[in-house]
């Protein structure tokens, strides 16, 4: 996934239902798509708890990017 263009990326994060490819996107490259993979993590839409996925949130407050870390604590 993480050589998916930017624009294809994210509009993959709005669309994906599978919590294997939002944790995979949150690999990808650009801020701006990891940034929007952990919208589409927040637990309100997620609604199962799945260790995956709440142990790459916690990766990813280390994350370079800070809209990325930002977006951890929202």
């Amino acid at each position: 996934m993480s050589d998916l263009h930017e624009k294809e990326a994210i509009r993959l994060c709005r669309s994906t239902t599978t919590i294997e490819t939002i944790v995979d996107l949150t690999r990808h490259a650009s801020p701006q798509v990891r940034q929007a993979a952990l919208k589409e993590m927040c637990p309100c839409r997620v609604k199962k708890d799945h260790d995956e996925f709440w142990k790459r949130v916690l990766e990813m407050i280390d994350d370079e990017a800070t809209n990325v870390r930002f977006q951890v604590f929202i």
